[in-house]
């Protein structure tokens, strides 16, 4: 299931600003809801880049503070075709070491409130964790596992059992990209950890948020729930490190 289709609970046709980071960082993407004076956010999405899902999502999470949504793949241009040949294609392009090392950078340097990921971009998130990065943090499906790159970043599932930076991570537990026994896998290496808020959904594979239209009330409740946490994230009005109660 891929975030290409917009949403019916966003904003139709959002377009955002154009973003460029500050020279040397090498990031860009867009920006919404510029007028705001709170910090930003950043959303990072997946190997599909900034498709209408995740415009939509952007513009829907500004409503109150900016939000950056980053694309990691602007180097490269835009998708040929928007398949998932094409897509993984491009992706293994990037310098997953090196995107994480401007991240970070790019966290510090304009004291953003939150980082959201999907997928690849909840990889990204976890490795701020790793690192300390001092804001709130929330991965959606990423692969605990790691992911194969040229310059690949530590599998999550070797760190998370240590971590101190608080995180949260939204997983369904059929998810078969992820795979079933990674979802197991990282469930059993959290427990005990405080800093780690792990929810599973039950019933619900990867792509789960598009849910959020589905007649399928299991799969859209568990989308809408998903939304309401990001909704907290992005909130400047709630704490910067929201407590999003326990793990499921």
């Amino acid at each position: 299931m891929c975030h290409t289709q917009p949403s019916a609970r966003f904003p139709v046709d959002p377009q955002g600003e154009p973003y460029s980071a500050p020279a040397g960082f090498g990031l860009e993407g867009l920006v919404f809801g510029a007028g705001h004076r709170a910090p930003p956010a950043l959303l990072i999405p997946d190997i599909y880049g900034m498709t209408p899902f995740y415009r939509g999502l952007a513009a829907h999470l500004a409503r109150q503070a900016p939000v950056i949504l980053l694309d990691p793949f602007a180097s490269f241009g835009p998708l040929a075709q928007s398949t998932r040949e094409a897509a993984f294609e491009r992706r293994h392009r990037l310098d997953d070491r090196h995107y994480a090392d401007a991240l970070e950078r790019l966290v510090q340097h304009i004291g953003a409130r939150g980082v959201m990921g999907f997928c690849l971009g909840g990889n990204f998130v976890l490795e701020l964790a790793r690192r300390g990065s001092d804001c709130a943090l929330l991965a959606v499906y990423p692969f605990p596992q790691g992911l194969p790159n040229v310059a690949p970043l530590a599998p999550p599932i070797d760190y998370l059992p240590k971590i101190e930076t608080p995180v949260t991570i939204l997983l369904g537990d059929t998810d078969a990209s992820v795979g079933a026994e990674n979802v197991e896998a990282l469930a059993a290496c959290v427990e005990g950890n405080p800093a780690v808020s792990l929810h599973i959904f039950r019933g619900v594979g990867h792509g789960f948020v598009t849910g959020l239209d589905s007649d399928e009330r299991p799969l859209r409740a568990a989308a809408e729930e998903a939304l309401a946490i990001a909704e907290r994230l992005f909130d400047p009005n709630q704490p910067a490190e929201p407590d999003f109660g326990p793990s499921a």
